[in-house]
């Protein structure tokens, strides 16, 4: 049995051409045979995707307690490799557990959701989001994403105390401060 081996000769194949096909022929004294061989030329994955920002910020607030954002996307983030064919190809995902918790992202289109309402009075909503673009061999980049949440006034007022009492002795004059009575608003 006898083998051959094929070698590269240029460097530079992919500038040239993303596909070879050759004809590899054996013979011997008194038969010839012929194999078809494809090569295709692929470039190395080089490059993480890229954002065109390391900031990005939504254009619009988000009303607070809005369902719509479930089905409907609220923002969409964009990425690009420059590699080729399958090392192009990016991969969106949410960084950090608690950012999953209100958000979630469409890994394909980089399509941003909400999973819950949001309430503008919730100090533990993350309102910067990491966003991560990767590809298929793991390399990857960030971007924040700055959500604003618009408020709308759904706290009710509260009192400092539950009752208030006055004791109030005649006569007094017309305009007398009988009792100063004290409410909190969480509004802003």
């Amino acid at each position: 049995m006898f083998s051959g081996l094929l070698y590269i000769k240029d460097w530079f194949l992919k500038a040239l051409k993303s596909e070879y096909r050759l004809t590899v022929t054996a013979s011997d004294t008194v038969h010839t045979r012929e194999v078809p061989v494809l090569i295709n030329v692929t470039t190395l994955n080089r490059n993480a995707p890229e954002f065109t920002s390391s900031d990005l910020y939504i254009p619009e607030d988000i009303l607070e307690h809005s369902s719509v954002h479930f089905t409907v996307p609220f923002f969409r983030v964009e990425a690009s490799d420059v590699d080729e064919g399958i090392c192009a190809k990016v991969k969106f995902t949410l960084v950090g557990d608690s950012a999953k918790t209100a958000y979630r992202i469409d890994e394909d289109s980089g399509e941003m959701f909400l999973r819950k309402e949001l309430d503008r009075e919730d100090l533990n909503l993350e309102r910067v989001v990491r966003v991560m673009a990767s590809d298929w061999m793991g390399r990857h980049s960030f971007v924040r994403v700055h959500i604003t949440v618009k408020d709308i006034n759904d706290q009710v007022p509260t009192f400092e105390m539950d009752s208030y009492h006055a004791l109030l002795y005649e006569p007094v004059p017309v305009g007398y401060s009988v009792l100063k009575v004290s409410h909190v608003s969480l509004e802003c």
